[in-house]
């Protein structure tokens, strides 16, 4: 019997709004300083969002690192490979992007790239889903934060 493994790649998501500072210095977000009524879009902040069940986890790194964890967690335990997919033996990777609002909500799922076969409306679904995040911050200020996160379905 084959044995289905669905590996999830959060590479990009960390890399989509983490940096080292000098890295920070020649990247620009969308917005650059918040202002308490922006409906502006970040794509790099100093405060990236949290996943539920990290925000009292010291240090930044290791909060983002228990963020990654638990989102792969989530994600784990919602996924099941599509029939369809099975069935034809698609394999590759599926890129879903999504805003973090102020408050935390995730908002605007969207299948960025798609391999077909019911895939990218699997993972879809999963990031309707998703729990209420700590929202990310710039410059201390709560902002909309832009993140998208590659996940890989393969069949072994």
């Amino acid at each position: 019997m084959v044995t289905n493994i669905l590996t999830v790649l959060v590479l990009q998501a960390q890399a989509q709004t983490t940096t080292t500072s000098a890295q920070q210095q020649s990247l620009t977000p969308v917005a650059s300083t918040p202002t308490q009524d922006t409906d502006e879009v970040f794509k790099v902040v100093e405060e990236p969002p949290i996943f539920l069940g990290c925000e009292n986890v010291e240090g930044k790194s290791e909060r983002i690192k228990c963020s990654d964890r638990k989102m792969l967690e989530f994600l784990y335990g919602k996924l099941k490979y599509p029939t369809d997919a099975r069935k034809n033996n698609v394999q590759g990777i599926v890129y879903i992007s999504f805003i973090v609002e102020k408050d935390g909500r995730v908002t605007n799922p969207q299948i960025v790239e798609d391999i077909g076969y019911g895939c990218g409306e699997t993972i879809l679904q999963i990031v309707k889903s998703f729990p209420t995040w700590e929202p990310g911050r710039q410059r201390g200020t709560p902002v909309r934060v832009y993140k998208k996160i590659p996940v890989k379905f393969s069949l072994k």
